[in-house]
């Protein structure tokens, strides 16, 4: 009981913040699953251990459900933790951006060691003899814990391995290391530009039927977005089909994609990021999809989290 309520106290004052921060997820629908998990675990095991500790077979049926539940959340975690990113805007702390892959790991001793304390536990239960056996217990706890140890194993290479997709071919990366507000007209080394000195306000991301300033654009790309422009004599067909594409992909409510028109265009599509620009083909370049799977919300532009809300721009969806 004891260690069903330190997965929950320490799961939910940890990530959620407890009473004093709210978090807004942009991606990792399985951490908010695994999370939930270990949170109900925590909260109604406990009560149902208590429930039934004189029952021996329902106590052991409770044990493993318990084992089990903290192992999905474990694997829920494992899928997409490196791809996490929140948020965090804390009443009495200050404000913080976090991506979850960089703390995340603990949650396997956190998680695993209960786990594998309750599978020994309800092992012990269900032999015959009850908890008087003893040919169930240190070798037997140390074999669940060893699994436990490798299950993390695993964990922490699935979380890396799900952390972004493979840059589709043709995306030219490029460093940009100026991050300095101007307050005027900026010559980028690009066209569009993908990164460099920017407006001190970003453009609120969104679809726009209208060119928009650059500066303001670059700003949003330093905060994650991904900006796709098409040429002003693009098909009226191949225009309602980045619409639609733009809005099925955004991101939370920041969105972090950004399209609009760009007269000059040496191409029909140019997808960009900070420090990383594709020329595509045209609407239905499926290269398209690969990028902003790959940039959209990341921490390219050093400043992962940040707005694309609030600032400047009207758009039009």
């Amino acid at each position: 009981m004891f260690l069903a309520g330190l997965v929950s106290v320490a799961t939910f004052v940890h990530f959620s913040g407890g009473l004093f921060c709210s978090s807004v997820e942009r991606t990792g629908a399985n951490v908010d699953h695994g999370l939930a998990l270990a949170v109900v675990f925590g909260l109604a095991d406990g009560i149902v251990l208590l429930l039934v500790r004189r029952r021996p077979r329902l106590l052991a049926l409770a044990q493993l459900i318990g084992a089990a539940i903290l192992v999905v959340a474990m694997v829920f975690v494992a899928f997409d933790s490196a791809s996490y990113v929140a948020h965090r805007s804390c009443g009495l702390m200050t404000t913080t951006e976090d991506t979850i892959d960089e703390r995340v790991y603990y949650l396997y001793v956190l998680w695993g060691v209960p786990a594998a304390f309750l599978a020994w536990s309800a092992l012990h239960q269900l032999a015959p003899g009850g908890r008087r056996a003893t040919g169930l217990g240190a070798p037997r706890l140390l074999g669940l814990l060893t699994a436990t140890i490798g299950l993390a194993a695993w964990a922490f290479v699935e979380s890396g391995s799900h952390a972004r997709t493979t840059l589709p071919s043709g995306t030219h990366v490029f460093a940009e290391p100026n991050h300095d507000h101007v307050p005027g007209d900026v010559r980028y080394d690009h066209t569009p530009p993908a990164g460099g000195p920017h407006n001190d306000i970003w453009l609120n991301c969104g679809l726009y039927a209208r060119p928009v300033r650059d500066e303001n654009a670059v700003h949003s790309l330093e905060h994650g977005a991904v900006w796709i422009t098409y040429a002003p004599q693009l098909a009226r067909d191949d225009v309602v089909r980045l619409r639609r594409f733009v809005r099925s992909h955004y991101d939370g409510r920041e969105r972090y994609l950004i399209l609009s028109p760009y007269p000059g265009l040496g191409d029909p599509v140019v997808a960009s990021a900070w420090g990383a620009q594709l020329r595509l083909r045209g609407a239905a370049d499926p290269r398209l999809a690969a990028f902003v799977a790959r940039f959209e919300g990341g921490d390219q532009g050093g400043e992962t989290g940040g707005p694309c809300r609030g600032g400047a721009g009207s758009p039009i969806g």
